[in-house]
C-alpha cells in the first residue's frame, strides 16, 4: 500500500509504504509487515524517525525501512538513525518486541540485484557484506545488520552479541 494513513484513536501516521510479505519456512507460510519512510534527495527529520518508530511498537516484529535516493546521509541523519537503532537493540536485548531498521540508499535502490549484489558491484567497504548472513533467521535481520553498519558505523547486533 503507497502513502497509507493509519489511525489509533486520534492519532493518525502516514507510512510512505506498507508491504505484507510471505515466504515458506519448514513448510509454514511466515508473514512480515515490512514499513517503509521513503525520501527522494531531501533528508530524513526525526519526526519521520518518531512516527515510524511509533508504529512499529504497535506491531511488533515488523521491520522499518527508511529508503533515499541520495547515495549517503548527514553526519545529523547518522545521529539519529544511531539513536533509533540503540533504542530497538535495548529492547531486544531485554527480550521484548523490536523491529530491524534497514536503512537503504541509492546504492542499493539504483543497483542490480538485491543488496548484497549491489554491494559486490560497488566493492571497497561495501563488498565486505556481500555474503553477510549474521546468522539471523530473516532477510531482514541479516540486511539490517549490513545496512546498520556500511551506514551508521556501528558494528552487526551479530556481532555484539557475541
Amino acid at each position: 500500500m503507497f502513502s497509507s494513513i493509519a489511525r489509533r484513536a486520534s492519532d493518525e501516521v502516514e507510512i510512505d509504504l506498507i508491504m505484507f510479505t510471505e515466504k515458506m519456512k519448514y513448510g509454514y507460510p511466515e508473514r512480515h509487515l515490512i514499513l517503509s519512510e521513503c525520501k527522494s534527495y531531501n533528508e530524513f527529520e526525526e519526526r519521520d524517525l518518531t512516527r515510524m518508530e511509533s508504529f512499529a511498537l504497535e506491531c511488533p516484529d515488523s521491520s522499518i525501512i527508511f529508503a533515499t535516493l541520495r547515495r549517503n546521509l548527514a553526519n545529523r541523519e547518522k545521529r539519529m538513525f544511531t539513536k533509533l537503532v540503540k533504542r530497538m537493540w535495548r529492547r531486544r536485548k531485554k527480550g521484548g518486541a523490536f523491529s530491524p531498521v534497514v536503512i537503504l540508499t541509492g546504492n542499493e535502490l539504483y543497483g542490480r540485484g538485491d543488496p548484497w549484489q549491489s554491494w559486490r558491484n560497488l566493492g571497497g567497504g561495501f563488498a565486505k557484506y556481500e555474503n553477510y548472513r549474521g546468522g539471523h533467521d530473516t532477510e531482514m535481520q541479516s540486511l539490517s545488520d549490513c545496512t546498520q553498519a556500511l551506514y551508521l558505523d556501528l558494528d552487526p547486533w551479530a556481532e555484539m552479541r557475541k
